[in-house]
């Protein structure tokens, strides 16, 4: 469902159980249609996403979308991949067992290394580590990623910002 200004709802076109994820400035919306990842362009049918690996019995978990780039992972097999979704192109590889919470305008894009207990971020195409300290436990966690590629999370219980400029 959407909310127009004026207060009316819409459902999203599309047949099949549906979760939407993240909507970008511009009013697209991604999320899952009858578990496939999609993207509902604003008054527009879904557009499904193309899967990376080819495996027909893999599923996905979108997490966010910004000028039109979509981060998530798909699941097929034992792996998890961390994926980005440029506009128009097929899925690129973001890294194995990658977490991506967040993605900016810039294409900058905030995420995890699921066994690795690090945070990065890249940035036209360098990953940069967002230090938080040693620790064997995943303490630290990206929650969102601003246009001039400043992160804000939490490191155990407390709010932080990471300057990546």
């Amino acid at each position: 469902m959407t909310w127009a200004p004026d207060n009316t709802v819409r459902a999203l076109p599309g047949a099949g159980d549906s979760r939407a994820v993240d909507v970008d400035a511009d009013g697209t919306v991604i999320g899952h249609l009858a578990g496939k990842p999609v993207r509902w362009a604003p008054d527009a049918q879904p557009e499904q996403l193309p899967g990376y690996a080819g495996d027909p019995d893999a599923f996905w978990e979108l997490a966010g979308i910004s000028a039109g780039v979509v981060v998530g992972q798909e699941h097929t097999g034992n792996k998890a991949l961390g994926l980005v979704w440029a506009p128009g192109a097929a899925p690129t590889l973001l890294a194995e067992g990658a977490v991506a919470p967040a993605v900016n305008a810039r294409g900058s894009v905030a995420y995890r290394q699921t066994y690795e207990n690090k945070q990065w971020l890249r940035q036209n195409g360098v990953d940069r580590a967002l230090p938080f300290g040693s620790s064997p436990y995943a303490i630290a966690d990206v929650a969102a990623l601003t246009d001039d590629d400043i992160a804000y999370g939490n490191i155990s219980s407390a709010p932080v910002r990471w300057i990546c400029a």
